[in-house]
């Protein structure tokens, strides 16, 4: 299974966030990924293909986001009720997007997840870099992401001047697609 795009640019889907390692033989452009250990954020990917860029040809990019809406009737219960990538978040008086936007931002801007609300008043995660975005509720489900642990994976921008062919070297079919579901890419080219 290759992927061929004679433009430009090539956009992943969000990557399934299993890891990838060199046992998947992912190319671009005949350089083919030189993975030491397994990587599983689309910034560690995007690091990888990096790598190869002045062989392959291909610049790549990635980048997480995440859209949430609040239920400023249920805060927290506790000022570390809530986690975002390790990070006790306290919004427990959070009563406005505004309100919860700045305290997010206050623990997270150093760490390159921002937030900011969207055209249609909603949260706004994002990591311009690609790192994954990990929310930790103990109690209630003041982030609608429910109570527990879910983690948002990245995307992938593939930018080049010229052809970009992305594929597995594997010999089945089967895994060869698997392997660029890894990476957010089908056959159908996203």
């Amino acid at each position: 299974l290759m992927l061929m795009q004679g433009g430009h640019l090539l956009q992943s889907q969000q990557i399934s966030g299993n890891t990838i390692s060199a046992a998947d033989k992912i190319f671009v452009n005949s350089y083919f990924l030189d993975i030491k250990t397994p990587l599983s954020s689309a910034f560690e990917i995007a690091d990888a293909f990096n790598l190869g860029s002045q062989e392959s040809g291909v610049q790549v990019s990635a980048t997480t986001e995440v859209l949430l809406s609040p239920d400023f009737t249920q805060p927290p219960a506790a000022a570390d009720a809530i986690r975002i990538n390790g990070r006790d978040i306290d919004l427990t008086a959070s009563s406005s997007l505004d309100d919860t936007i700045l305290k997010i931002n206050a623990q997270l801007s150093s760490s390159g997840i921002i937030a900011s609300a969207d055209s249609d008043g909603k949260l706004a995660l994002e990591s311009k870099l690609g790192y994954d975005i990990i929310i930790e509720q103990d109690s209630g489900d003041f982030l609608q992401t429910g109570t527990g642990t879910t983690t948002f994976h990245g995307k992938l921008s593939f930018q080049s001047e010229g052809a970009i062919q992305i594929g597995s070297a594997l010999a089945g079919q089967a895994d060869k697609e698997s392997a660029l579901a890894k990476i957010g890419l089908s056959d159908s080219g996203g």
